[in-house]
């Protein structure tokens, strides 16, 4: 109880800027969140699974027989994997498909990064925005000369370090998270290109 008295006084100290601050946090978290949940979707199911998927294709095996494989798991690559066969199925170019197929699987990613990236860069601009309100405080409380100067000059310094410190303790994991979900989204995006590379060898064997 004595722990969380003091954590609450040490909020209050803070001022006004933490409660931005504390939104600029939740919204980090939950974009981070969001992305990782949504990328390991669009993980293949396993290391196992792909190669098969890939000997498959290299072997030219039949699309319905491919297609058993992929219904061994529901999950998001599978049925990627699946409207990719369709759209061949009806002629149209593969390159074409695996533009749309990219477009529709990492543009939401890519716009939640983007959104986060902001909240991330936000966050240390807060604190020092804190910074520079405490010091004027500071200032305000040196220009009074009163006995209450000490208290003032005390109370806007310990304001405008304590929102600098928030505003980078948020920060920093949200820059190493964009990082994480960046090279996630490489990745992915090689998965894709392997894919891609098989679709585009079958339909080139298939036409001689």
């Amino acid at each position: 109880m004595h722990a969380v008295l003091k954590s609450f006084e040490y909020w209050i100290q803070g001022g006004w800027l933490l409660l931005p601050l504390a939104l600029v946090c939740a919204g980090i978290w939950y974009y981070l969140l969001k992305t990782k949940f949504r990328l390991e979707t669009l993980a293949p199911p396993s290391v196992q699974w792909e190669e098969k998927l890939h000997s498959q294709l290299a072997q030219q095996a039949a699309f319905h027989h491919i297609q058993e494989h992929l219904r061994t798991v529901s999950c998001t690559y599978s049925r990627m994997v699946e409207y990719v066969i369709e759209k061949i199925r009806l002629d149209v170019n593969v390159y074409h498909i695996f533009r749309e197929v990219r477009q529709r699987s990492f543009a939401p990613c890519e716009r939640d990064i983007m959104v986060l990236s902001a909240l991330v860069t936000s966050a240390p601009l807060l604190g020092l925005l804190g910074t520079v309100l405490g010091m004027i405080d500071t200032f305000q409380a040196i220009a009074l000369r009163s006995r209450e100067t000490t208290e003032l000059m005390a109370t806007g310094i310990s304001q405008g370090l304590i929102t600098t410190q928030f505003g980078l303790i948020i920060a920093i994991p949200g820059i190493f998270g964009i990082i994480i979900l960046r090279k996630k989204l490489q990745q992915l995006d090689l998965h894709l290109s392997g894919l891609q590379y098989h679709f585009v060898l079958r339909r080139r064997g298939s036409s001689q």
